[in-house]
């Protein structure tokens, strides 16, 4: 083997082995943002079931969560992650 063949081989790995770990923080990027969606609609539904909201309050954040931005931005970053990313389909 040369050493033009084994320099090759390397940097096909290097680039293949970058590549993944861009695509691993993407994917990680859009589990966090699904989260934390979650978790803000828990908490508001805690609140609710504890008395400490009012229905109405709860269903104005829970369309605000579900239909603004932070929605918007979860997609986003999930249709990134899954190479699905034509543009702001919202």
């Amino acid at each position: 083997m040369n050493g033009r063949a084994a320099s090759s081989g390397t940097s096909s790995t290097a680039l293949h082995y970058r590549a993944m770990t861009e695509r691993i923080a993407e994917l990680e990027s859009a589990v966090r943002a699904q989260d934390a969606l979650i978790a803000e609609a828990q908490r508001l539904l805690t609140g609710f079931l504890a008395k400490e909201i009012e229905s109405w309050e709860l269903v104005d954040s829970l369309l605000k969560l579900f239909g603004g931005p932070p929605l918007r931005e979860a997609q986003r970053l999930s249709r990134e992650a899954l190479g699905e990313d034509f543009g702001n389909n919202a």
